[in-house]
């Protein structure tokens, strides 16, 4: 390579980073990677290939078929509607369109913008009547709808779903019967249509037929194994049966498909409530009502939970909701008085209870609890009466002394709550019950010799429980005793080896303690019992990352994320892995589970954001950040918003989010700076000088105030003064962007050996700065001091190793140094590291052409000119290759073509004698 050109391209590597493949390449990619059944592969193959054509119908058509096939609607719709403006015909994206509008319920947008035309084929038009038949059903115009089906069947009587439609009409209309008809029509034409049969295991399942159903849902899954519905059928189904292993499994498959379905979060929290872990009902439940209040029985479901872990404010929210829509169902009515009788609200109890006893007068529970409640009121009268009938109906008494127990505790009466439960235990001994809410109560007052005490008594009571050992631990824990509280755990475990509680207890005890090996043992011994434990997991990656192992603690952190992809902890952790790693492509899907199943959740709303940033996908940012901020409406989030408005160059909407982030704090820092940088972007140079004297005021010692005066100097031309601001600014608050800015600037204003010495005094302080040692080698570059960029080169290769810019340049100045073994052993590296960069490629195929490797040079120089049609270099570099390996003929049609071009570079007058030498 010559000298004239490595410079330049190396200046532009630098700046830029060079260019991939073109978009069609990266296209062609994108469909091996369907093939191989690679989607999200796939779908970075054709955000590069948007990114280098940004009008590429196909790769917008392929990019909304994917989206949709993931359950994407929105992101399908958006990439479908530049494929039409691309120009890619209606008869390729229409019907997918239409899908993504239904899927997302925006029935008018359907109906606006997709009609049957008369150039149509008729199966085209058949299946757009039927899609505008299913918009109409959106707003229950089943009149309009039915004559959109006639249509779409006079053109294709057999169209399953015209006969589908119709299934969903006489389904509203109450006429079952009529359902099932139209469904089997359906399947008649369509055997494998994977939405006829899931309705019609639907309704073999609400007939009781859970068999039939069963084959019905195996066979829609089948079918297409991307359609959920099928896989949350089967596992319903499933449930009902009480094949609960069978159930969650068959939701472990679905999540390959279509993780992060509310549904799916619903049947899961059930199979856990049936298996009374209560913990994991509240973990999947809680984002499915926040995404969707009232689902299903959510709230019913979380309400017992809530109930069996004592979190009684958020039982009565939930089981007040539920009753809003259900107002007779019995076992939601008396749960809440149960839970009003604990909160001191016993004439909420009455009012629940009451309009049920002569109905249920054979329920001594009911009797018991409206007891319980009148005693609360103090009417004695009425007490009595109710809890001898519950006496009369239940022989075990003590049953209802435990409820009055428990309701004084709920209300607060810890005093009378405790003797009373004291009485029971004293009255019976064996009614492990009472004992287990005392114990509780001692923890919570941290009465620890009480609970000691009580823990005891339930151990000899029952010595095979291993429950009250783990009590007594957490009391010797509350006492400062670790050696005794490791012992109660050992015993538990001893009592019972697979009690995870007590091995996470010791797990973490063991971690506090720094024994890492036994917390591993532990942790590992809870993935035995329940390979899918998120704590365990994470668990393990917090002793790998604390042991440096940073490849296994990220091996762990995937495995809890795929374990619950909806979990927050696990999901935010990964996310930041793949930030840090400057991956945001891949922290992108699992960032967008996460805010999807939780959306009313700040963090991982934020950690959308932060991705959507680091993707570059400004707007998307934004309406994160709105979304957020109707959550968190704090200055901070609003600054961010401001920030990215002003990225996205909307000062207008920017100057709107610092306003209101100003409004709630006046002295807001971030916001004040950010409302001068919008003066500076807007060119008002004058406002921006008035919005900096105020800041100044605000925040006297603020480096921000010195950097933005830098920033107004350079805009008005200053170079010195805006070297002298930022110099300033270095020296509040010293930053590596702070010293470069100041380094350029002192550059531009002509004071090189000012900037030379900020950037010396900027590496004392920052000696592993990537971005000083860089333009310290760019000085030597520019000064042909070879030897001392060399020098900085590999200390930036010191501390990022795999930074093929660095791993190039370092090559091309060891070629110019004569030294061609490291030359080549650098420039292969850099190679094989990007071997889709044609700038990569044409350095080590030009050095080892110099080397005399022609025949590797030539490969490598035939794939950079490939890559890179369009920079003129490569292909005179080709072509000396190519005369080298005896290819003069390949030669001459490569300059010929090269000169043809017309496009001006270094070598052209070398070009020109080659080919006037070659015979050309």
């Amino acid at each position: 390579m010559q000298k004239s050109t490595p410079l330049a391209l190396l200046l532009s590597l630098l700046l830029s980073g060079g260019a991939l493949a073109d978009s069609a390449e990266y296209l062609q990619s994108a469909k091996r990677y369907l093939e191989q059944g690679d989607p999200g592969k796939a779908i970075i193959q054709l955000k590069n290939a948007l990114q280098e054509s940004p009008k590429d119908g196909e790769a917008r058509l392929l990019l909304g078929r994917i989206y949709f096939d993931q359950g994407q609607p929105a992101a399908a719709e958006k990439e479908l509607r530049r494929a039409r403006a691309a120009g890619i015909d209606r008869s390729r994206y229409l019907v997918l369109l239409g899908r993504a509008y239904l899927a997302q319920r925006k029935g008018g947008e359907l109906l606006d913008e997709i009609q049957a035309m008369p150039t149509d084929k008729p199966a085209l038009q058949a299946q757009i009547h039927a899609l505008r038949a299913q918009a109409l059903l959106l707003d229950k115009r089943e009149k309009e709808a039915l004559a959109e089906l006639d249509k779409a069947q006079k053109l294709d009587p057999k169209l399953a779903d015209a006969e589908l439609a119709r299934a969903q009409i006489a389904l509203r209309q109450g006429r079952r019967d009529e359902v099932m008809v139209h469904v089997d029509k359906a399947l008649a034409a369509e055997p494998s249509n994977a939405r006829a049969l899931v309705m019609k295991g639907e309704l073999l399942r609400q007939d009781g037929k859970l068999d039939q159903a069963l084959e019905y849902f195996d066979r829609a899954i089948q079918a297409e194994p991307q359609f959920p519905l099928g896989w949350l059928g089967k596992a319903t189904v499933l449930i009902a049966q009480r094949k609960l292993d069978e159930a969650q499994a068959t939701l472990e498959a679905l999540d390959k498909h279509k993780p992060g379905l509310l549904h799916r979060q619903y049947l899961g929290a059930l199979i856990a409530f049936y298996r009374k872990d209560f913990d994991k009902v509240q973990n999947l439940l809680v984002p499915v009502m926040r995404a969707q209040p009232g689902y299903m029985m959510s709230d019913l479901v979380m309400g017992m939970s809530d109930y069996m872990q004592g979190n009684l404010e958020q039982a009565h929210f939930n089981l007040s909701n539920f009753l809003k829509a259900h107002p007779n169902h019995v076992a939601a009515r008396k749960l809440l008085a149960m839970v009003n009788l604990r909160q001191g609200n016993p004439r909420k109890a009455v009012e629940l209870l009451e309009p049920m006893a002569k109905q249920l007068d054979k329920d001594a529970q009911l009797f018991s609890l409206l007891g319980t409640a009148y005693l609360k009121l103090g009417e004695p009268d009425k007490a009595t009466a109710h809890l001898e009938r519950a006496a009369k109906l239940s022989p075990d008494a003590r049953n209802i002394q435990t409820q009055l127990a428990l309701g004084h505790l709920a209300s607060g009466d810890t005093q009378g709550g405790v003797e009373r439960l004291e009485e029971v235990v004293k009255a019976d001994p064996n009614l492990g019950m009472a004992e287990l809410v005392l114990s509780q109560v001692y923890l919570r007052d941290k009465e620890y010799d009480k609970a000691l005490e009580a823990g005891r008594a339930m151990a000899a009571k029952d010595p095979k429980n291993p429950f009250p050992h783990n009590l007594m631990a957490l009391a010797w824990l509350g006492k400062g005793d670790r050696q005794k509280a490791r012992a109660e755990l050992e015993k538990a475990l001893e009592l019972k080896p697979d009690f995870i509680t007590a091995h996470l207890n010791l797990a973490r005890l063991d971690a506090s303690e720094g024994k890492a090996d036994g917390a591993r043992r532990h942790y590992l011994e809870i993935l035995k019992i329940d390979p899918k434990h998120e704590s365990a997991m994470l668990g393990l990656a917090r002793l790998e990352e604390q042991a440096g192992n940073k490849e296994k603690a990220l091996e762990w952190i995937r495995k809890a994320h795929e374990a619950s992809p909806q979990a927050v902890r696990a999901g935010i952790l990964l996310v930041r892995h793949y930030l840090a790693s400057g991956e945001p492509l891949k922290a992108l899907p699992v960032a967008r589970i996460l805010a999807d199943a939780n959306p009313n959740n700040p963090a991982a709303l934020e950690t959308l954001a932060m991705v959507q940033v680091a993707a570059k996908d400004t707007p998307s940012a934004i309406g994160t950040y709105e979304a957020l901020a109707r959550l968190k409406p704090v200055p901070d989030v609003y600054a961010r918003i401001g920030q990215l408005r002003l990225t996205d160059k909307d000062i207008e909407g920017a100057r709107k989010a610092y306003e209101k982030a100003l409004t709630a704090d006046p002295r807001h820092l971030p916001s004040l700076t950010g409302m001068a940088a919008a003066e500076l972007l807007d060119s008002k140079l004058d406002a921006a000088a008035r919005r900096i004297a105020e800041l100044r005021k605000a925040h006297p010692d603020s480096p921000l105030v010195d950097q933005l005066e830098g920033d107004l100097a350079r805009q008005k031309k200053d170079m010195a003064g805006a070297a002298r601001a930022y110099a300033e600014s270095y020296r509040k608050g010293p930053t590596v962007q702070r010293a470069l800015l100041a380094y350029e600037t002192a550059k531009k204003a002509g004071d090189a050996k000012g900037a030379l010495a900020m950037l010396q005094k900027a590496l004392q302080q920052f000696p592993k700065a990537p971005g000083l040692h860089l333009a310290l080698a760019g000085e030597y570059l520019e000064a042909g001091r070879y030897d001392e960029a060399v020098r900085e080169y590999e200390r930036v290769q010191a501390l990022s190793p795999d930074n093929v810019l660095v791993l190039n340049n370092l090559a091309w100045l060891y070629q110019q140094k004569g030294e061609l073994d490291k030359a080549l052993e650098l420039g292969r590296r850099a190679k094989d590291k990007a071997p889709g960069k044609p700038e990569i490629l044409d350095t080590y195929g030009w050095i080892a052409v110099q080397a005399g490797k022609t025949a590797e040079g030539l490969e490598a120089l035939e794939q950079a000119a490939v890559f890179g049609p369009h920079i003129p270099s490569i292909q005179y570099h080709l072509a000396v290759a190519q005369e080298k390996a005896g290819k003069a003929d390949a030669a001459r049609k490569t300059l010929r073509r090269l000169l043809k071009s017309g496009k001006a570079f270094p070598e052209q007058a070398q070009a020109k004698a080659m080919l006037q030498r070659l015979g050309g």
